[in-house]
């Protein structure tokens, strides 16, 4: 046998234990040899050796490496029943084992859940092995995360492209460095105290009744003492209030930007940075609680990476000062202090992991290594308890930020993780199904609508699920189309949608369909009732992500039922009129939206080709439920969060212990092997990651 048949993937045998049951006879068909990675990626044709002809001419033999695959073969049920009923021995054997085995994982994270169903195929079909970089000008090629919503809406078009190809649109909608360079170095008045009181009022109203970042007593009578003496130099103190004047502009403002230099806020927060510029050697807790601060205000410039710096700074100055332990009560012995420790050191955590899970980044500490309580009031009197927020909402706003983590870590982690990729969805999912049938009664919504505005902790929690619900399952969503697309394009094959993908995924994808509807609809409630701030970016974000889901649920119509249609309509309605009074991320988001538009426009152009319109039509027939909302008045019943996940196939899923993962863990063979959620671009736009 030649190297060339021995890399090329010539008949590959695969053989069967027979320890203790009898194997099956196993048929060993020749496989189509496949191309290795560097030829398939430039698409020619390779020679299959060891490195192949096309690479040793490319000086590429290092990079010369074949994708493995699984040979399919055919055995009885009978066989399938043993091993079932074996690995259900072995596993109730090990659980009587005193101990945990230590799992050897490569770059494994510290902070994912193990999965419940034990190691399987680790890598996430619906990834590629090389991470994706954009070229961008001079700056050089730019990292884009898999699980940023604008990655998805790209990989959206190219669904819809009749090649495949779409081009990504860069971020370039924000408050460049130089500008707050520029107003650093410039002075900016105090206002006087009665507006200043209002600022930070508005600041503690609205994005303090989500992050607790400072205790409301000092900080008013750390205010006093700054007008009693307005020449006291300037101190941290200073740079705090300065950083809530920023934040209580731009969230009490209701007028248009029409320039960076009219942006609400912008002037306090570029006097507040100034202070910050450097490094602490022994950092205190103030100069953590302004590194916070100034963190939410940076996502309002859609300064993503920016506030994702601060907030991991925040957790690093926490850990250097040992917030992430709990300090004896003999060296602070003031409960309220103690408290506020606790506190800080929590919102540094979920802001970095929150913040993380936007782009996909790794964040600074694994749950292992925090030793901190959780938030309580226990020993704090009525005065000092009204400097906190509610314990119950820290504490389930804490679980979700980790939830977050766990999701990112994986199902969007390239490297070798423990557990299959459906098993990683499945256990996912059940971590956030229990943490919505956790949450305190006060905090949920009720199952018949509300017929009054939801409190913004309240609606916080609730986006923030449907988001986290929607980051695991919308690959499985864009797959399903991908599926259904090819199904289409290949007339040899019966046009059974749920024959080819399976019922589980078709019900993880009406999930995700569910929890946009729901965000949808309590954005807009939100929008309605005025408690939607112009300049707000998490709203922002997860409106759109929810339009993105909405656009795709939007060719499913036919069905008597064009409200997803409608909601995508009205949510680019939405985000248009934020661009126009000066929404950062909304001018961003828009760009997507509209390039989303025009290739739903194109999709269902009648000039389009005989296949793709047969395609277009073809999306009647999707099993996906329509959506129940009806246009009318804001407060109407409505979908909770817990009904998101609800679907009997869905229950079904996350309540089996042994499954069929179906399509999921299939491993993706010769030409397939890119053509799912990884992009498929032109090769100048592809970088080694």
């Amino acid at each position: 046998m030649t190297d060339n048949d021995e890399t090329g993937a010539a008949s590959h045998k695969r053989k069967v234990s027979e320890t203790d049951f009898s194997s099956p006879t196993l048929d060993k068909p020749r496989k189509k040899p496949i191309a290795c990675r560097p030829c398939h990626s430039r698409k020619i044709k390779c020679s299959f050796g060891h490195p192949c002809e096309p690479c040793q001419q490319a000086k590429r033999e290092d990079e010369c490496d074949y994708p493995k695959r699984d040979q399919k073969i055919t055995v009885s049920s009978s066989y399938i029943e043993k091993l079932v009923a074996e690995n259900r021995r072995l596993r109730e054997r090990g659980q009587s084992i005193d101990g945990h085995t230590e799992t050897q994982t490569s770059s494994a994270d510290p902070d994912m859940p193990s999965s419940p169903l034990g190691n399987g195929d680790a890598r996430n079909p619906l990834l590629d092995d090389r991470s994706w970089f954009f070229p961008l000008g001079k700056t050089g090629p730019i990292h884009i995360g898999e699980a940023a919503d604008a990655a998805f809406a790209t990989r959206f078009r190219e669904a819809l492209a009749p090649d495949g190809k779409a081009e990504h649109i860069p971020r370039t909608h924000y408050v460049t460095d130089g500008k707050l360079i520029g107003l650093a170095e410039r002075e900016m008045p105090w206002p006087p105290l009665a507006r200043a009181r209002l600022l930070i009022k508005a600041a503690f109203d609205t994005v303090g009744s989500c992050y607790y970042c400072c205790r409301k007593s000092e900080v008013y009578n750390g205010l006093k003492r700054h007008y009693r003496d307005p020449t006291t130099p300037r101190t941290i103190l200073t740079c705090k209030l300065e950083a809530l004047f920023a934040l209580g502009e731009a969230y009490s403002c209701r007028t248009q930007s029409t320039s960076e230099d009219t942006f609400p806020g912008l002037g306090y927060f570029g006097r507040a940075s100034r202070t910050l510029r450097g490094t602490r050697e022994r950092p205190q807790i103030d100069y953590i609680e302004v590194l916070l601060l100034l963190s939410l205000y940076s996502l309002l410039l859609n300064r993503r990476h920016g506030a994702y710096y601060l907030a991991s700074s925040a957790v690093r100055s926490s850990i250097i000062m040992g917030l992430h332990q709990n300090v004896p009560e003999s060296q602070v012995p003031d409960r309220a202090a103690r408290e506020h420790r606790i506190r800080v050191w929590w919102t540094a955590y979920t802001l970095e992991r929150l913040w993380a899970s936007k782009m996909g980044h790794p964040i600074g500490i694994s749950d292992s290594d925090i030793g901190v309580d959780l938030p309580s009031s226990v020993g704090l009197s009525d005065i000092e308890a009204a400097d906190f927020l509610d314990v119950e909402y820290a504490t389930a706003s804490i679980r979700l930020a980790q939830l977050s983590r766990h999701i990112i870590s994986s199902i969007y982690n390239r490297k070798s993780v423990h557990g299959a990729f459906s098993q990683r969805v499945q256990a996912a999912l059940k971590d956030l199904r229990n943490w919505v049938e956790n949450l305190p009664k006060h905090l949920q919504i009720p199952p018949g609508g509300v017929t009054h505005p939801l409190q913004r902790p309240q609606k916080w929690l609730h986006l923030s699920f449907n988001q986290y619900v929607i980051l695991a399952t919308r690959p499985i969503l864009l797959h399903v189309v991908r599926a259904h697309k090819q199904l289409w394009l290949d007339a040899s094959r019966k046009k059974d949608l749920k024959h080819e993908v399976g019922e589980t995924p078709l019900a993880l994808a009406e999930a995700c369909i569910r929890c946009a509807r729901h965000s949808h609809r309590l954005l807009t409630d939100t929008w309605i009732d005025g408690s939607f701030a112009i300049y707000d970016y998490t709203y922002t974000q997860y409106l759109f992500s929810a339009a993105t889901i909405l656009g795709i649920s939007s060719i499913s119509i036919g069905q008597s039922d064009e409200s997803d249609k409608d909601g995508f309509d009205s949510a680019y309605q939405f985000l248009d009129q934020l661009k126009q009074n000066g929404n950062y991320a909304a001018k961003e988001f828009c760009q997507h939206l509209e390039a989303i538009k025009l290739s739903l426009a194109a999709f269902r152009d009648p000039a389009s080709t005989e296949t793709m319109n047969a395609f277009a039509l073809s999306f009647t027939q999707l099993p996906f439920t329509p959506s129940t909302t009806t246009p009318g008045s804001a407060f109407q019943p409505t979908m909770t969060a817990e009904m998101a996940l609800a679907e009997p196939s869905l229950q079904d899923f996350l309540t089996q212990a042994d499954f069929d993962p179906g399509f999921l863990d299939t491993q993706i063979q010769g030409d397939q092997f890119q053509g799912f959620y990884y992009p498929m671009m032109q090769d100048e736009a592809w970088f080694a990651g």
